[in-house]
């Protein structure tokens, strides 16, 4: 059986202006980039013809401009993205060649995250990702269609015209092994690792003069966001509850992407404008008959859905660099009108553009929990996860005299 994790993502890019021709020979590419928690160093082929080399920010203001092959950007911020225009131009100031460049700084708490870079320039796009442990090759697909098995966590597409538009994935499945209960010994099973991320469009402006490319400077800026996620399921296919049914569960473990749970918000901070997303669900409510000997059947009897409206996420503030929110949450079974026992949980969330998560607060001991962030369409890091079977509680702990579990989270 396949398993999916999320570290899933999709890279849409977006090429414009004509189709890649074979007029320029030589095109620029930063072939190394060095990372630190608050610096960058970009390294830099040479192009032949080339008198000077221009290194713009996102906003089209100029870094660095000579005929060096290297730059370290310094008092940067750690664990942010940084976005780059690089533009060799000849003796005339004409623009032989460019590259659109997305990177990111280093945070300590993050480093568990797949990063990924992105360049561009006039004849390829290139991708390049931090290695995923236990992965040895990766498939890449474009529009649905394999395009190319690696080895390495790179890959470059000479193949690409302007004015399309491409989708990108990248899988990677990793062998694990694990013990299956019903067979009574250890299986081999698979982990399907799968990254993206999206971009916007670059413009090829070969041959424009230096000062009308710096003027009507733009980029393909990727909007920063981040993607926070906090779901609850019930982990067996069905649990004999005390009222003398049984409920249907999720049949799954710990998983950000899984489609099975009884709960989930999902939460989005977009930080370029300071807005964010709030979404939330819940799944129909499935009871079935009990046997005799207390064992689970397998006639459904009614299915009801609680609805949403005990779900609410009331924002206190949100900054450049954090968003404050107060997360609450009491959802019941239908059956049962809104009375007890709810799934109940309520806390502070804190969420910082640099990477780090703080939570604090407290959730009923059943059932599963689980609470994930992801950065920029990156892979999903998982911030909490609380398992009854480890902590020896049951669905009797739904109900509001049974102690609830403290949360505090700060990775």
């Amino acid at each position: 059986m396949k398993k999916t994790i999320s570290l899933a993502t999709i890279i849409i890019l977006l090429l414009s202006l004509g189709t890649v021709t074979n007029g320029f020979s030589d095109y620029i590419e930063v072939y190394s980039i060095e990372k630190h928690k608050d610096s960058l160093r970009l390294t830099w082929k040479q192009i032949s013809n080339a008198k000077k080399y221009v290194l713009y920010d996102k906003n089209g203001a100029v870094l660095y401009e000579g005929n060096e092959r290297e730059f370290i950007h310094k008092n940067l911020v750690m664990g942010e993205m940084y976005e780059y225009v690089l533009a060799a131009f000849d003796k005339d100031d004409r623009l032989l060649t460019k590259m659109n460049i997305i990177t990111n700084t280093l945070h300590p708490l993050s480093n568990d995250s797949v990063k990924v870079d992105m360049f561009l320039n006039e004849r390829m796009i290139k991708i390049d990702w931090s290695d995923i442990p236990h992965i040895q090759n990766y498939t890449v697909y474009r529009d649905g269609e394999p395009i190319m098995i690696v080895s390495q966590s790179e890959f470059k597409d000479f193949n690409v015209s302007f004015g399309r538009e491409y989708m990108y994935t990248i899988e990677g499945i990793e062998k694990v092994k694990k013990f299956d209960e019903a067979k009574g010994k250890v299986v081999e099973d698979e982990k399907n690792h799968v990254i993206l991320i999206p971009l916007r469009q670059v413009i090829d402006k070969r041959n424009t003069h230096f000062q009308e490319f710096s003027k009507s400077f733009s980029t393909f800026a990727v909007d920063p966001v981040t993607s926070y996620r906090n779901t609850t399921f019930i982990k067996p296919a069905k649990i004999s509850a005390p009222d003398g049914y049984c409920y249907g569960g999720d049949n799954r473990n710990f998983s950000a992407s899984a489609s099975t749970y009884r709960t989930r918000i999902d939460l989005s901070i977009y930080w370029r404008d300071g807005s964010y997303g709030f979404s939330k669900y819940t799944r129909d409510s499935i009871r079935y008959n009990k046997n005799d000997n207390g064992t689970c059947g397998s006639n459904e009897l009614a299915r009801q859905n609680a609805g949403t409206s005990g779900i609410t996420a009331v924002k206190e503030w949100i900054t450049p660099g954090e968003a404050q929110f107060q997360i609450s949450h009491s959802v019941g079974l239908p059956f049962y009108m809104g009375a007890p026992p709810n799934i109940d949980y309520s806390y502070s969330l804190n969420i910082q553009k640099s990477g780090v998560t703080y939570i604090s607060g407290s959730h009923d001991q059943y059932p599963w929990h689980e609470i994930y962030r992801s950065d920029n369409g990156g892979t999903w890091k998982t911030l909490y996860q609380f398992d009854p079977d480890v902590a020896g509680t049951n669905v009797n702990y739904l109900f509001p005299w049974y102690p609830n579990k403290k949360i505090a989270v700060g990775k």
